[in-house]
């Protein structure tokens, strides 16, 4: 049974992906070695379930400050809904290991 909610979250956060971001956002907040070191174990965490990738997001979206890409703030209301194959799906290309 798939939740209608849940995959439109999914799907928002391929669209995110796709388009690199919301219009607006900081062009190189991705951009930043940290933010890009986080990105690679919040992917790891996601794909085992593992709780601690709720703790790292924080962490990223107090990185990004005001100017968060939007995949993160997909990515957030996948982890709060406690779909994290949802929110590994948020991710940009890179770090989905493609």
């Amino acid at each position: 049974v798939v939740n209608p909610g849940l995959a439109e979250l999914a799907a928002r956060g391929r669209a995110a992906s796709a388009d690199g971001g919301a219009p607006g956002a900081r062009a190189g907040a991705f951009d930043s070695p940290e933010l890009r070191a986080l990105t690679l174990t919040f992917a790891q965490y996601l794909a085992v379930n593992d709780t601690r990738a709720e703790e790292l997001l924080a962490r990223m979206r107090e990185l990004c400050g005001a100017q968060a890409p939007a995949w993160l703030g997909t990515c957030a209301e996948a982890v709060d809904a406690l779909n994290y194959e949802a929110a590994l799906a948020c991710l940009p290309r890179p770090h989905q290991g493609e």
